[in-house]
């Protein structure tokens, strides 16, 4: 089954995914949120790159391909069971799943039927009427909202009540023809956006198919869409409803339709939303028992050309390009099961086989060789965050390979020890005897990959900032693939062809803390990205990755360290027209101690870059390993900017900013800027932060004429 997953309602991510039925199913009934709403969607079909205005990925214009069908039974009434029944009877393969408000009381349930292979998105409506059909002979009737192209649908579970699911074994739809004879799909030549010959709305086509009873739901939703959009009322619309509805299901019919007002209720629900709550107290519209605002969370999201809102401080999640290939595969297997974020997941995996890989392979710009290595920062709240979950969902990927064993370490101190554990090998001559002979007097370290889990960021900064300490140092010359060496006679080893990686964690008040404007100026704060995290959801007992998955993983994750190319590997000529495209918005000046921090964006995404292709075992990095790794800058490049804002690295300048703002727009006058340290920070120091904060554009000061010495007063 080939499908696509959202990690939540908003669609601001899209991974493909490939599974079969049994593991889909297992994921449904093991996938647990503390809330619906943070649950992930599923849809049965393939997205492109098209976002909304709000930059969602899940709507019609956007999906490339159908890989099968969908439909929603909110009704409440026909259990489960009954529909695997039909299923079963029709020789249907598909799965069936309750919904998270499924009640014993009021059954609702999903059903996703896998197609036997790609369609373009029109032949969706074809296959769906034929589903449609086959229920509405049992008197089972699907949610309207079912026909939409780009509908998807939460799995898993919000409650302490695990998912059922049901695996019916058959034929995929598409092949089941057979079924056209009693499909319900759209007639009389009706178009699914209810247009006439003519190219306007034909009310009158919409309302005869209503009054025949055939597909009245999709023309239902049409009407009700255009009626909507020109203005007309909740109220106004129900009762032109009511009238057709008449016709469509009559007093005498099952004891199943026997609310008929209920039917249109929903259909109002679905198309007017909100406007919903806003009812009459004697009207209750529900779309099957759920709320309309419900139905509008789980409703694909439209384009639209109205302005949005500035985004929020925390970094937009990371897009689909990031999760390309097996790296996009890994995070999908992990995320289910912990309450890691999905950015921590990727970052700290990307960091772990780009140090596995080694240094055969590098990209070469000018006469620098860039290997695989990084540094990464995780900065979210202390234990909330679940930042050394992550690192443990990653870590037992690797496990029993000699890298794990033999090539992590924990902790840095001083930059000695770091080349202790990659030291190259000692050779003295020393004479005896039999005369001068070459003796090893240190065997040194043969494997010079090294991944250096320092837990707490915040200690290795403080660590730097002791004198004499040489960590600074040697993090940046190990970063750049430099011969690592203290040229002092009390510190003798020295490390050639090194390959040191780093993954660390930290809080933002630790990082605020320690991070000063020399570590941001010497050029050791930029050579890490850096990285927002946060606790992504609520799960008291987590849960294993299944077991066939994650070793099948770890089969893959051998072979690419296995078969990793030596020499250049260069952007093929698509990722290097695109690197042109985007070459001067990564190297563009930005202000302050972000400015500093992200000072090294190129360089850092073609190492991103070249992980990616070296994890497709590609001979060239592509354009599609190009577009993965700009994502993973962008998202750490928005990290920097949340964590470190428009600081500047001058404590006493982010002292007075800070003050300033609490200010408001009254300002501060000089003096009272002087006064902030009672006289402990003289005032040539205080100029030349207020001189900074100028040239930064962050502040500026005025001058007042009083009755006698001029007042200047200072403002954001």
């Amino acid at each position: 089954m080939i499908f696509t997953m959202f990690s939540d309602k908003r669609g601001l991510d899209a991974h493909a995914q490939d599974a079969t039925a049994e593991e889909l199913a297992e994921f449904i009934k093991t996938t647990a949120r503390d809330a619906r709403d943070q649950l992930p969607l599923i849809k049965l079909a393939l997205f492109g790159k098209k976002r909304s205005e709000k930059g969602c990925l899940r709507h019609d214009d956007n999906v490339t391909e159908i890989t099968g069908i969908e439909a929603d039974y909110d009704g409440g009434m026909d259990s489960i069971e009954a529909a695997a029944e039909i299923a079963w009877q029709a020789g249907l393969h598909c799965i069936l799943y309750s919904s998270p408000s499924y009640t014993v009381q009021k059954p609702r349930w999903r059903l996703l039927c896998p197609l036997s292979g790609a369609y373009p998105p029109k032949d969706r409506d074809r296959f769906f009427a034929r589903l449609a059909g086959l229920y509405a002979q049992h008197g089972i009737v699907f949610d309207p909202a079912s026909w939409a192209l780009s509908q998807s649908y939460f799995v898993g579970t919000a409650n302490e009540f695990a998912p059922i699911v049901v695996i019916i074994p058959g034929e995929p739809i598409d092949r089941l023809e057979a079924l056209d004879d009693i499909a319900i799909g759209r007639p009389n030549g009706l178009n699914g956006a209810g247009n006439g010959a003519e190219g306007e709305f034909d009310e009158r086509a919409l309302m005869e198919a209503i009054i025949s009873g055939a597909n009245y739901h999709r023309s239902s939703l049409s009407l009700l869409g255009s009626w909507a959009s020109c203005g007309i009322g909740m109220l106004d619309a129900r009762e032109r409803l009511v009238t057709a509805f008449e016709c469509v299901i009559p007093p005498d019919r099952d004891a199943r339709w026997h609310d008929r007002y209920g039917e249109i209720d929903e259909l109002l629900g679905y198309v007017y939303g909100k406007e919903a709550d806003k009812r009459d107290d004697e009207v209750e519209f529900t779309i099957g028992g759920t709320t309309a605002s419900q139905a509008a969370d789980e409703a694909p999201e439209q384009a639209s050309s109205v302005s949005v809102a500035p985004v929020e401080e925390w970094p937009e999640p990371l897009g689909l390009a990031a999760y390309h290939g097996l790296a996009g595969e890994v995070v999908m297997a992990i995320e289910p099961h912990t309450e890691a974020d999905v950015a921590a997941i990727l970052f700290q995996f990307l960091t772990a086989i780009g140090n596995a890989l080694g240094r055969r392979a590098y990209f070469l710009v000018e006469d620098t060789r860039h290997y695989p290595n990084l540094f990464v920062v995780l900065v979210g709240k202390t234990a909330k965050a679940r930042k050394g979950t992550s690192w443990g969902r990653v870590r037992q990927l690797f496990e029993g390979s000699g890298w794990v064993l033999h090539c992590i370490t924990e902790g840095l101190s001083t930059g000695e020890g770091l080349i202790h554990r990659v030291r190259d090998q000692v050779i003295e001559r020393k004479q005896d005897k039999g005369g001068v002979h070459d003796v090893v007097v240190d065997p040194g370290v043969d494997d010079k990959r090294l991944l250096a889990f320092g837990e707490e960021y915040a200690r290795i900064l403080r660590a730097m900032q002791r004198h004499g300490n040489t960590l600074s140092q040697i993090l940046r010359e190990a970063w750049d693939g430099k011969r690592l060496e203290v040229a002092t006679k009390s510190a003798p080893e020295k490390a050639t062809g090194a390959h040191v990686s780093v993954i660390s964690h930290v809080t933002r008040d630790d990082l605020f803390a320690e991070m000063d404007e020399t570590m941001t100026a010497n050029g050791f704060g930029n050579r890490f990205l850096y990285c927002c995290v946060r606790r992504s959801k609520l799960l008291p007992l987590g849960g294993p990755i299944n077991g066939r998955i994650a070793a099948g993983l770890a089969a893959r994750i051998k072979a690419v360290v296995d078969d990793c190319p030596s020499g250049e590997i260069p952007f093929d000529a698509a990722a290097e027209e695109l690197w042109r495209a985007r070459y001067e918005h990564l190297t563009a000046d930005r202000l302050g101690m972000y400015g500093a921090i992200t000072a090294r964006g190129e360089a850092q995404t073609v190492r991103l870059a070249l992980i990616y292709a070296l994890l497709d075992r590609a001979q060239f990095i592509g354009s599609v390993h190009l577009e993965a790794a700009l994502e993973v800058w962008r998202y750490a490049d928005a990290s920097a900017r949340c964590v470190f804002g428009d600081r500047v690295g001058d404590r006493i300048a982010d002292a007075i900013l800070s003050a300033l703002r609490r200010a408001g727009p009254q300002g501060m006058t000089r003096t009272e800027i002087n006064n902030l340290w009672n006289g402990r920070v003289v005032a040539d120091r205080i100029n030349a932060a207020l001189a900074r904060l100028t040239a930064h554009g962050l502040a500026q000061s005025a001058k007042r004429m009083t009755g006698g010495r001029p007042e200047e007063r200072w403002h954001v």
